[in-house]
């Protein structure tokens, strides 16, 4: 699809000299009949004012014209000046476009196919309703305490928050009950015991966060966006969550909901929760991953024998209730198992984002 550029388009006043030269009238002559001062005239003539509705109305008795006609080309003449200050901005957001990747929204439904860069970045702003894909650069975009980390630039913040940004997008027309803590409490317990669930996951997850207030968004990996989690309040009952779903195996994804859902316990309503960004928050909401997913008395028991065969990890995950490859895992992050071992205990997740919300 290729975006049309606008022919030129010229200042209503250059039509009133026009239509003077064509009369063989002077200015003066005009002005006067105009009840208008030659200075007048000659701003309007000469660009450098705006055409008012008194002026739309005088033109239109003398040229015996509606005045709407005017007020119509003015309107054309400005909606033109904007256009030229856009293809501007198109040409100073070219380097912001470097740092995402077009194929990931197009994949995604969200744009068409383009190989013209011009073109791409106005279906970019659309899909992204950004005036400028340089909005993307700025650290505090989406929310005032956000804080980049000093090692984040332009190449790792643009993406991100292109990333976040669609999430969130997804997230307002999604309908939740008001953050219920009880409710969030069940939903913590009931979504470990999904953990073993392959059949309508993503909807049964959507479904449950929904009836506790809120709303979960599972999003492909957006390369270099180097996040695997937000979470964001959107007032002081709805909080959004969104989850990166990188074709990854199902113990790392079970942790990542769990280390989000950790986040949203810690009930910060008015902190934007990024992966990484707040050390003490990260580490309480591992714990809590951790502890729920594998609990952590019958975890020191079993990694006490130093036995960690198929057959000792089957024993044990089938003991708590747990799918094997989340133990896997485990032992492997810890270092008590070599990342391959056991691989054939872990499964690859199957989701299927960026589906259109109910």
């Amino acid at each position: 699809m290729k975006i049309e550029r606008k022919r030129p388009m010229y200042h209503p006043g250059s039509y009133v000299e026009d239509a003077i030269d064509a009369l063989s009238m002077t200015r003066h002559e005009c002005a006067g009949r105009l009840n208008m001062s030659d200075k007048e005239l000659s701003e309007l003539i000469s660009g450098e004012h705006g055409l008012t509705a008194e002026t739309a109305r005088k033109l239109g008795g003398f040229f015996g014209t509606e005045p709407e006609l005017w007020i119509n080309l003015q309107n054309r003449y400005e909606m033109y000046v904007a256009e030229q200050a856009e293809e501007y901005g198109i040409e100073s957001d070219r380097p912001y476009l470097d740092h995402l990747d077009y194929a990931y929204f197009v994949r995604s439904g969200m744009v068409p196919a383009s190989t013209d860069w011009h073109d791409r970045i106005v279906h970019l702003r659309k899909a992204l309703r950004v005036a400028r894909l340089s909005a993307l650069a700025k650290p505090d975009l989406l929310a005032m305490c956000r804080q980049a980390t000093p090692k984040d630039g332009p190449e790792t913040i643009v993406p991100r928050n292109a990333w976040m940004t669609i999430g969130l997008d997804r997230a307002a027309g999604m309908k939740t009950a008001a953050f219920d803590r009880k409710r969030f409490d069940a939903f913590v317990q009931e979504t470990r015991r999904a953990v073993t669930l392959d059949d309508g996951l993503e909807e049964r997850l959507s479904g449950l966060a929904a009836d506790c207030g809120i709303a979960l968004v599972i999003l492909p990996e957006m390369p270099h966006a180097n996040v695997n989690g937000v979470v964001k309040w959107i007032d002081a009952d709805h909080v959004v969550l969104l989850l990166n779903a990188k074709g990854k195996y199902a113990d790392i994804f079970w942790f990542s909901l769990f280390h989000e859902l950790g986040h949203v316990r810690q009930m910060k309503k008015r902190l934007l929760i990024v992966d990484g960004e707040d050390e003490a928050l990260e580490a309480e909401a591992d714990a809590f991953a951790r502890d729920v997913l594998i609990p952590p008395q019958p975890y020191a028991a079993f990694i006490g024998t130093g036995i960690y065969s198929e057959a000792a990890v089957l024993a044990f995950s089938a003991s708590v209730g747990i799918d094997a490859g989340i133990v896997v895992g485990r032992l492997q992050k810890e270092g008590r198992l070599p990342y391959s071992h056991l691989n054939g205990l872990r499964k690859k997740i199957d989701l299927h984002p960026l589906k259109k919300p109910s």
